[in-house]
C-alpha cells in the first residue's frame, strides 16, 4: 500500500500489508463449509485503563469476520462497511474472544451480517456481545478484490513471525487525544490502518469513536468509565487526513451517558465521514 500524495493511499497490492493493525490484533480465523469463526486472544495491549478489552478492538474483530461473510455472500462484487452496532453485555479482560458470523439479508446492492460474540475465559464459551453490520457491494477492483479466495478451509492467522503489539492498540493505530473534554481525537492515515480500498479501515474508526466517547465521558463525570455499546454509520471513505474527531454529550447520569460522535476528514475540507451514538457507563 504506497502513498499517493499527503495522506492520502492506493489501493494495496497485497491486504493486510506485512506491518497492519489487523496482524497485531493476531486475529485467526478457521473455516468450515460456509461457518467462519474469527478469534483473538485478549492481551493487555488490547484493553483500556480499566483493564476491559476495549470496544473498537471488538469492533475490529466483528469487521473482519463479518466482511469476509459479506464478501462470500456478494461474490463477485466487493464489499464496503456502511454500518455497525455493537452491543455489549458484560466485559472482559482475559482469556479468547470468537466471533461467528451469519448473514441476515443478501440484496443486489447491500448484505447484511450478524455476528455473535463468545468469550472463552474459562472452561464454557461464554455470551459476551453481538454486532451487525452492513455492507454496501461494489465492482471489484485490483487483484485482492477480483481473486476469489473464499473457497478456501485451512485456517488464517494474520500475525507474522514478528507481528504483535507493544503499545495500546489506540496508540498503535496512531491515534492522539487533542482534547478529551471535547472528544477531540486525530489519526493520520497511513498503511498500517488502512483497508483494502486505500481508505482508513472501518475497525480503526470505530476505535477512534469508542476513545472519544471515553475522553469526553471520563472528563465529565472525573472517573473512569467505558465504552459499552455504539452504532457507527460510515457515510464516505477517510482517504486524505488527518482525520479528527469530536463528541458532544447528549445525556450522562449516574446509570450511564450517551453521546454523538463525529469523524472529519480534515485533508478533504473537513468533510463528515462517519457520525455514531455511543453509550458509556462506569466501572462496576
Amino acid at each position: 500500500m504506497s502513498r499517493t500524495g499527503e495522506g492520502a493511499i492506493e489501493l494495496p497490492q497485497d491486504y493486510p500489508p506485512p506491518r497492519h493493525m489487523l496482524r497485531d490484533l493476531g486475529i485467526r480465523i478457521e473455516r468450515a463449509g460456509d461457518a467462519i469463526c474469527a478469534s483473538l486472544d485478549v492481551v493487555p495491549e488490547l484493553c483500556g485503563r480499566s483493564g476491559a478489552l476495549r470496544a473498537g478492538v471488538l469492533a475490529t474483530l466483528a469487521d473482519v469476520c463479518a466482511g469476509e461473510c459479506a464478501a462470500r455472500a456478494g461474490r463477485p462484487s466487493w464489499v464496503a462497511t456502511t454500518s455497525l452496532s455493537l452491543q455489549l453485555g458484560r466485559r472482559v479482560g482475559e482469556g479468547v474472544v470468537n466471533a461467528r458470523p451469519s448473514v441476515l439479508r443478501r440484496s443486489r446492492s447491500r448484505v447484511v451480517v450478524e455476528v455473535d460474540l463468545q468469550s472463552l475465559d474459562g472452561a464454557q464459551p461464554r455470551p459476551l456481545g453481538l454486532a451487525t453490520v452492513a455492507f454496501s457491494l461494489l465492482p471489484a477492483r485490483g487483484p485482492i478484490q477480483t481473486v476469489d479466495n473464499w473457497e478456501r478451509e485451512a485456517p488464517t492467522s494474520f500475525a507474522l513471525p514478528d507481528s504483535g503489539l507493544t503499545a495500546p492498540f489506540a496508540e498503535s493505530i496512531g491515534a492522539r487525544v487533542l482534547d478529551a473534554a471535547r472528544g477531540e481525537v486525530e489519526l493520520t492515515i497511513s498503511a498500517y490502518n488502512g483497508n483494502s480500498l486505500g481508505a482508513a479501515q472501518g475497525g480503526a474508526l470505530a476505535t477512534l469513536v469508542d476513545l472519544a466517547s471515553e475522553s469526553a465521558v471520563n472528563s465529565a463525570a472525573g472517573e473512569e468509565w467505558i465504552t459499552t455499546d455504539f452504532t457507527v454509520h460510515f457515510l464516505s471513505l477517510g482517504r486524505q487526513g488527518p482525520l479528527r474527531t469530536s463528541a458532544r454529550l447528549l445525556r450522562q447520569d449516574d446509570s450511564g451517558a450517551r453521546l454523538r460522535v463525529e469523524i472529519r476528514d480534515a485533508g478533504a475540507g473537513d468533510r463528515l465521514i462517519t457520525v455514531a451514538t455511543s453509550a458509556a457507563g462506569p466501572l462496576a
